[in-house]
């Protein structure tokens, strides 16, 4: 019942998920048998395997029920074949770095508190999703379709910049140097705008300490896991 769900679940959490693959795949090939969450499962790995699940109809991607059921049915995960091609292709839409780079300004937009700006479908992820056309300008998406992946999108961003956020601010309570450095180094872009001048992509590219401050927190987080999972 319980299988390697524990063994993968450890790695996950260490992220080193991948050198889990990498192993069973080394030790038991590329195509095995296990048990993951309560299902049974089969294992295939390598870049043929992975377009073969996506593309072919002869499978159908099916995650554990806990997922589904947080997420829905209509979420990236839970789609194959044509179906994962038409959803991917519509959230990638809007992560297209064009498209992100443009949303620096938004962001900064809901520290300012600006005036409702016109609607744009690249305003945010739902707009976007809801922009796309199909053949005979119908929804690309059905409605559950776009509330499924909105979820999806969400959650798969929590554990990733929400906690590296959370370890810097750590750090720089507890360094008053580096405080200092990734301070200076806001405080003279904010002096080349005037108050109510966004934030731009050109401006990002431009925090080259706060960068390098966020590559060193990666590194300490990711030992600092990898040291909690020794035994």
């Amino acid at each position: 019942m319980i299988g390697q769900s524990l063994s993968l679940l450890r790695a996950m959490k260490a992220n080193t998920a991948e050198k889990w693959i990498e192993e069973r795949a080394s030790k038991y090939g590329p195509i095995s048998k296990l048990t993951l969450f309560g299902l049974p499962t089969v294992f295939i790995h390598g870049q043929a395997a992975n377009k073969f699940m996506f593309t072919s109809d002869t499978l159908n991607n099916q995650q554990p029920q806990s997922i589904s059921t947080l997420l829905g049915k209509r979420n990236l995960l839970e789609l194959s074949g044509e179906d994962h091609k038409r959803v991917r292709g519509a959230i990638m839409t809007f992560l297209k770095p064009e498209v992100l780079k443009q949303y620096v300004g938004k962001m900064d937009g809901e520290r300012l508190a600006l005036e409702k700006q016109p609607v744009s479908p690249n305003q945010d992820l739902i707009t976007s999703l809801l922009s796309i056309r199909g053949e005979d300008n119908a929804s690309l998406l059905s409605e559950k379709e776009i509330v499924d992946n909105v979820m999806l999108v969400m959650t798969a961003g929590h554990d990733t910049s929400s906690v590296l956020i959370t370890f810097i601010v750590q750090l720089l309570g507890n360094n008053p140097n580096v405080y200092a450095i990734v301070t200076s180094e806001h405080e003279e872009i904010a002096k080349s705008k005037t108050s109510r001048e966004l934030l731009t992509w050109e401006d990002l590219t431009k925090m080259k300490y706060t960068w390098r401050v966020a590559l060193k927190i990666l590194r300490i987080s990711l030992l600092y896991l990898v040291a909690l999972e020794r035994p």
